[in-house]
Parts: C-alpha cells; sequence; structure tokens
C-alpha cells in the first residue's frame, strides 16, 4: 500500500505509464518492466518498490536532483535520468545489472560510484561538467562512451583498460593536442570517434593542420570520424602517404637547417680564431713597444 507521500508521485507514474494506481493498492504490480516520464517536473523517484520487474526506467525533463529510491531495482538493466539537475552519480548500489546508463544534460562534475557495475556497456555522461575521464577503470564491458560536451582537456591513460570500447565521443570538450590523440591506439576496438560531431562544439585539437590526417594515420583501425564514414581504405593510403610525405619534406628541412647550422659554426670557428691570433700579435707588439719605451726611459 503506498503511504500518502508516495500516493501523488505514484499517480503521475501510473498515469504516464498505463498503470492503474488501485492494483498497487493490492500490492506489487510484477507485470511493469519499464516506466518513462517527460518532462513533467516530476521531483522524486519514489515508489519503484511496487514494480519488482522493472528492466527500464527513462526519466526525462524532470526536476530530479537526486538519484534515490532505486534500492529495490535489482533488475534494473536500463536507466536514463536526464536533462535534470542530478549533481552526484549515486544510488546504484543495488543496480547491479545495468547495462545501458543515460545521465546526459545534467550538472555532474566527476565520474563516481558507477565502478560496480561489471555488465555496464553504454555510458552517457554528455554536457555536464566533467573535468576528469576517471571511475570507469574497472568498466572492462564497457563499448559505448559518451563524454561529450564537458570540461576534459586530458585523455592520458585513463582509457586504457576499457579495451572494448567500440565508440567513444570527446566532442564539445577542451583537448587540444595531437599527443592525447594518439593515447587512444591503445584502444584495439575503437571503430567510432567523435571529437567534432555536429552536435556539439569541436575540440580545440580538430582545427589544427592534418586533424583528420593525424588521426586517421595513428588510429588506421576507425570506421568513422566525427560522424563521417572513414572506412574505405583509400582514406587510410592517403593519411599514410601524405604522413610519408611530409616526414620525408621535414627530415629534409632539418638536414638542410643541419647542414646551415654546421655551415654557420664552421664561419664562427674560422673568425674566432682569426681574431684570436691578431689580438695575440697586438699584445705581443704591445707588450715589446712597452718594453722599448721602458728601456728608453732608463736611458
Amino acid at each position: 500500500m503506498p503511504t500518502a507521500e508516495e500516493e501523488e508521485s505514484l499517480k503521475e507514474l501510473c498515469c504516464a505509464n498505463g498503470v492503474k494506481l488501485s492494483k498497487l493498492a493490492e500490492g506489487c504490480d510484477d507485470t511493469v518492466t519499464s516506466l518513462e516520464m517527460f518532462f513533467s517536473g516530476y521531483e522524486n523517484i519514489t515508489g519503484l518498490k511496487f514494480f519488482p520487474n522493472l528492466t527500464a526506467l527513462i526519466l526525462m525533463g524532470q526536476e530530479i536532483t537526486k538519484m534515490e529510491g532505486l534500492s529495490t531495482c535489482n533488475q534494473l538493466k536500463e536507466l536514463w535520468i536526464c536533462e535534470c539537475k542530478i549533481k552526484v552519480i549515486e544510488g546504484l548500489s543495488a543496480c547491479k545489472k545495468i547495462n545501458i546508463l543515460h545521465l546526459y544534460s545534467n550538472c555532474i562534475s566527476q565520474i563516481t560510484n558507477i565502478s560496480h557495475l561489471k555488465d555496464l556497456e553504454v555510458l552517457g555522461l554528455a554536457q555536464n561538467n566533467i573535468v576528469n575521464i576517471e571511475g570507469i577503470g574497472e568498466l572492462v564491458q564497457l563499448r559505448n562512451l559518451n563524454l561529450a560536451a564537458n570540461r576534459i582537456e586530458q585523455i592520458g591513460h585513463c582509457l586504457d583498460v576499457n579495451r572494448n570500447l567500440e565508440a567513444l565521443n570527446l566532442s564539445g570538450n577542451n583537448i587540444s593536442s595531437f599527443r592525447e590523440l594518439t593515447h587512444l591506439i591503445r584502444l584495439p576496438k575503437l571503430k567510432h570517434l567523435g571529437l567534432k560531431d555536429p552536435l556539439y562544439a569541436p575540440n580545440p585539437v580538430c582545427y589544427l593542420c592534418n586533424y583528420s590526417t593525424h588521426v586517421l594515420y595513428h588510429l588506421p583501425f576507425i570506421e568513422r570520424l566525427d560522424s563521417y564514414d572513414v572506412s574505405d581504405k583509400s582514406l587510410r593510403e592517403m593519411a599514410e602517404a601524405t604522413v610519408v610525405k611530409k616526414k620525408m619534406y621535414y627530415n629534409m628541412r632539418v638536414k638542410t637547417f643541419q647542414r646551415v647550422l654546421a655551415d654557420m659554426t664552421d664561419c664562427i670557428t674560422r673568425k674566432k680564431r682569426l681574431l684570436t691570433h691578431d689580438t695575440r700579435d697586438r699584445l705581443r707588439t704591445l707588450s715589446f713597444n712597452i718594453k722599448e719605451v721602458r728601456v728608453l726611459s732608463l736611458k
């Protein structure tokens, strides 16, 4: 039997999903496996204990500020709490079967409290305030990760453990160095990479010359880059040929500079020797003249 506090929220939840509230007065409704609510001002996650077989919960555009009320959802496999006001990832300790988790468009600043979700395959945390890629080192089954539109500047070794990752979206962040992108070579199954997805702003690195060439050369297993199909073998061959040409060009430039530097060094050395020799001769002459003057003065 729902409490008075739960009843109002349950009315709204049941109405949105075609569930009879009267049935809950008799006990749990084990026929419901999916619940969803869109843009209705829902404030608290309550009453889910009446749906023991719930496997999917979708809450979009609500006034929810805390992830709570999920302690009885031990069958939950798919959870969406998006476009809400969540600040901290929490309350998922009982939801160990989740394999799809979307928390985009919230106010989350850290990736926490999800390391126990060993079956998690899809994680969506776009449009939050995340600065560091962290807290996902134990999610070895993760295949799809969306961290677009956050405040990430570095990739580093944070994704090394996630070797099953197939799709990664980092668009709309602050990644500015090619060096950071080369860390992705340790993800052998990565097929889709987004760094300037049309839905988000580009990373600063995307404005650098040869951005696409660099990615295709260092990540030849990529099939889709920034929503473009790059699976054609000729594109990778073109990128490789471009890199080879640039290497040859820059090697030639380096040798040219080295030759010029050697010539300049040799020229400076010769001039130094000449100046040193002249200075010594002048000092000898000066010393001799001083002695002559002293001798003459004694006479």
